[in-house]
């Protein structure tokens, strides 16, 4: 899932930037559904959005970039 800081890091973060700028408006943006993703990670998230209470969020499904190609798509051939 590639995420580098830990929740921890992120709440304090984000409690000092709403300290020194109680105007500021958050958003961030997720991808749910990762292959290997657990249950109890879902929830780990979902407790962190909820706690957190963003301005703005976007939640967006995983998906292979096999899944999201249209079938007629068709990646034309490179010479070398």
């Amino acid at each position: 899932m590639g995420r580098r800081a830990r929740g921890r890091e992120i709440r304090n973060l984000l409690q000092k930037i709403r300290t020194y700028l109680p105007e500021v408006s958050l958003r961030s943006s997720f991808i749910v559904g990762f292959p290997g993703e657990t249950e109890n990670q879902f929830k780990t998230l979902l407790n962190f959005v909820e706690e957190i209470q963003f301005d703005h969020l976007g939640a967006f499904k995983y998906s292979s970039e096999e899944e999201r190609l249209p079938p007629d798509f068709l990646i034309p051939s490179q010479k070398v």
